[in-house]
């Protein structure tokens, strides 16, 4: 089953987001179901990257 926000709506790479108030961007999402042998799969049970500008910075 895909990761949704709280609206229904499927959690997607690129997908600009407000995490802590903090403007950021997801950068990738990794589903079990899709996914099941990926390491962060593995290591975590799948979730997103999310790239935020104020503490992360951007590495594009």
């Amino acid at each position: 089953m895909p990761f949704t926000y709280p609206s229904g709506e499927v959690i997607k790479q690129g997908d600009q987001v407000l995490f802590h108030g903090v403007p950021g961007q997801i950068k990738f999402v990794v589903d079990p179901l899709s996914s099941p042998d990926d390491w962060f799969v593995t290591e975590y049970g799948g979730g997103a990257m999310l790239l935020d500008s104020e503490f992360l910075g951007r590495f594009l």
